[in-house]
């Protein structure tokens, strides 16, 4: 005769464990002492700091009004250098840092967006849209334009969308870091423009502190008024989340 376990039972051995006190992970390597030891809350070190003033508590300055005035001032130097008529020579360095990018020898070109190779074609591609022949001259006898990002857009090493990988294997520099994105660039930060693609699609520019090519349909050129502008704009900042944001247009003709 077949024996067969009662249901119940079976029920009871899997309800039991719910019902019981579970098992509490453990570190094995144990916790940082810094989070039993410091406070993890922020106001806990606002109301312990003193001020240039000498006030203390959550209220106190950080710095002084003098120290805020000249920091927004070296902001704006800082913010605006691209269209500042004696800072718009270009960086001799990131030019040539961009030629050698697509200077690659095969063998050092890594892997394309397909995890396959980049081939000798589309690698010659690329480099006949850059117009390297037009970025060479944007070294020797650069012509800068005034322009201005329209939307949030990418940095990138290089003018296409296509990515480039230095191996498809393991972590690092491999898939899925993508070599040719330099940065991400907000929205309405002043750039200096020194080159075109032969396609018209892409734009090497210079911001204060990067540089490399940027897709022409997020950016728009900058003329004397709207530079003025926005040079003049109040700053604020925002202190607090969950703060609506709304722009008035102003009506500017920028080309």
């Amino acid at each position: 005769m077949r024996k067969t376990f009662p249901l119940f039972l079976l029920l009871g051995s899997l309800l039991l464990p719910a019902c019981g006190k579970l098992a509490q992970y453990e570190n094995a390597a144990g916790d940082v002492a810094d989070l039993s030891r410091m406070p993890q809350s922020l106001a806990v070190l606002a109301e312990r700091h003193v001020g240039p003033d000498g006030q203390s508590g959550a209220d106190a300055l950080l710095r002084s009004p003098a120290e805020a005035e000249a920091d927004v001032r070296h902001f704006r130097q800082m913010f605006f250098q691209p269209w500042n008529e004696g800072a718009r020579q270009p960086n001799l360095y990131a030019i040539q840092d961009s030629l050698a990018e697509l200077e690659r020898a095969p063998d050092l070109r890594g892997y394309a967006g397909n995890l396959r190779p980049w081939t000798d074609m589309a690698w010659q591609a690329l480099r006949v849209n850059a117009d390297l022949p037009g970025l060479e001259r944007a070294l020797r006898q650069p012509e800068p334009r005034a322009a201005v990002t329209v939307r949030a857009t990418h940095l990138r090493a290089a003018p296409p969308e296509e990515p480039r990988f230095d191996n498809v294997h393991g972590a690092g520099k491999g898939w899925p870091f993508d070599l040719f994105q330099q940065t991400a660039l907000p929205v309405a930060l002043p750039l200096s423009v020194l080159h075109q693609s032969r396609d018209g699609a892409w734009l090497y520019a210079e911001s204060s502190g990067v540089w490399g090519w940027v897709r022409a349909e997020d950016t728009a050129f900058a003329g004397p008024e709207f530079q003025r502008l926005w040079r003049n704009t109040p700053l604020a900042a925002v202190v607090r989340d969950g703060v609506g944001l709304r722009f008035r247009r102003l009506g500017v003709d920028g080309a």
